[in-house]
């Protein structure tokens, strides 16, 4: 929707065809009397009608972004666990970044949840959930894990200590974010826009990550993250050969966005930029498959198809950056489509600490397979 006020000049046109006579012929008296109706009656209506028409083109915009005036735009909780028996021998233990679900609603972990030895129940392990307004709220109640882990087999998983998490802005608030529309229309707005809009502006990238309400900084040699977080934003990229692009490289591309982003670009009032730029991280997946094979398939050959079958899968070239878990399970399908496979026994990954079936990828990583035909295992013939 775009709003429309009349100046002066259409309004006395405006006027004459109301009354039936010819513009041109509108006497002195006539005009005074119009232009007194202009700025009397018709300007002052036609103000507040501009500003609420323009408020809700810049509040559906907003929305674009998961945000809602003065509502939750992510919840916060604490997750606990309840075992039927105590361990004995050794604490049960879950890595932080573990995925769990409530009400099709999913949240992530944020510290290690442990059960001690002899006890029944874990520490409260704070969680987040990126939500849409009051409808994404966590609530107390049970949820559920997504890793599958013997412990957890008749275990009670439940949230509690339940926030809706940081208030959206309010109406003024977005109004001054997104004045830049009112000189800049063409100004990138969803994540979608800053990847296409990098992406073409530097082809030398062989694949770019935009991730949205997040601070994400780039120390040198590790990612210090703070999602969800209104109203910033993070850019990642590669080069074409998945070479790590330098602080220079990057920092041009957080200036070539500074005056086309929305609401991201300048700084907040305390002088912090809003736009950060980081190198993806190619995460590295080793692991192990065992296979059964058909009668008269070759092993060499039958390892390195397989090999070959998985690199191509878990590739960060085409690697969707909506699909955030890789999943040892995933890989079974790929590996029984392959020449010469009978069925597949067991895949698991060797490189992840504490979780041989899943990775949780972070929001600047892409995986790359490490499997070789040194840890593909031919058990049998059928």
């Amino acid at each position: 929707m775009s709003a429309y006020v009349m100046d002066q000049e259409a309004w006395l046109s405006e006027f004459a065809e109301y009354v039936g006579i010819n513009r041109d012929y509108l006497g002195h008296e006539a005009i005074r009397f119009a232009l007194a109706a202009y700025h009397t009656m018709y300007l002052p209506v036609a103000a507040v009608v501009e500003k609420r028409i323009v408020t809700k083109d810049i509040l559906d915009t907003y929305r674009k972004f998961g945000y809602e005036p003065n509502v939750p735009s992510y919840s916060t909780s604490s997750l606990v666990v309840t075992v039927p028996n105590a361990p004995t021998v050794t604490p049960y233990v879950l890595e932080a970044g573990v995925v769990g679900i409530q009400d099709g609603l999913r949240f992530i972990t944020q510290s290690e949840l442990v059960i001690a030895l002899g006890q029944t129940s874990s520490n409260l392990v704070p969680v987040v959930s990126r939500t849409l307004g009051l409808l994404g709220t966590l609530k107390n109640g049970s949820a559920i894990l997504t890793r599958s882990v013997g412990w957890l087999r008749g275990a009670s998983i439940s949230l509690t200590n339940t926030l809706g998490g940081k208030d959206g802005s309010t109406i003024d608030e977005i109004a001054r974010e997104f004045g830049v529309f009112a000189t800049k229309p063409k100004s990138l707005v969803e994540d979608s826009d800053h990847t296409f809009y990098v992406s073409e502006k530097f082809p030398e990238f062989g694949r770019v990550i935009t991730i949205p309400r997040a601070q994400v900084i780039w120390t040198g040699s590790d990612y210090q993250a703070e999602i969800p977080k209104a109203g910033y934003i993070t850019v990642a990229a590669t080069y074409l050969d998945g070479v790590t692009p330098g602080e220079a490289k990057l920092r041009e591309v957080a200036d070539s966005l500074l005056d086309v982003s929305v609401p991201y670009g300048g700084t907040t009032l305390e002088g912090e930029i809003r736009i950060n730029t980081i190198p993806i991280r190619i995460a590295q997946i080793e692991g192990v498959v065992e296979i059964v094979k058909q009668i008269g398939a070759d092993d060499l050959v039958l390892k390195n198809a397989i090999a070959n079958a998985l690199n191509t899968y878990l590739d960060w070239r085409t690697w969707d950056t909506r699909r955030a878990t890789v999943i040892a399970g995933e890989l079974w399908g790929v590996i029984a489509k392959v020449e010469g496979v009978a069925y597949v026994q067991k895949v698991y990954f060797t490189n992840i600490a504490a979780n041989q079936e899943s990775y949780q990828l972070k929001a600047w990583e892409l995986p790359i397979s490490g499997f070789t035909p040194a840890t593909i295992f031919i058990k049998g013939v059928l």
